[in-house]
This record gives C-alpha cells, sequence and structure tokens, in this order.
C-alpha cells in the first residue's frame, strides 16, 4: 500500500504529462535521493536537540 502511494503521489507529474516515461526510473531515484537526504538533515537535528536535553539532565542533576 505504502509503495503504491508513494508511486502515485510522488510521480503525480508523469500523468499531468510533465515527465515522460522513460524519466520514471530516474524520477524514482531522484525522489529516494532527496527523501533520505531531508530525513538525514532531521536526524542530525533531532540528535542535537536530544544532546542537548541530555546534557541539561546531566547538569541539572550535578547541581542538585
Amino acid at each position: 500500500m505504502m509503495c503504491i502511494l508513494y508511486g502515485v503521489v510522488g510521480l503525480r507529474p508523469l500523468g499531468a504529462g510533465f515527465i515522460p516515461w522513460e524519466a520514471v526510473p530516474v524520477a524514482t531515484l531522484g525522489q529516494v535521493i532527496a527523501r533520505t537526504f531531508i530525513q538525514w538533515i532531521g536526524a542530525l537535528i533531532l540528535n542535537q536537540v536530544y544532546v542537548v536535553k541530555a546534557k541539561l539532565v546531566t547538569m541539572s542533576e550535578i547541581q542538585i
């Protein structure tokens, strides 16, 4: 189900005639690369937030 939804929503320009059928593999690969990059950035940001919160908890425990 998720694969179908990913394909339908992600390749919507195909149905509108913006890209030809020959470009489908490249468009799919581009989506995978873009989504992976965006998730990687999000993971880095969340990691930094988690590290900062962990340091705050550790510092507050030391001060008590």
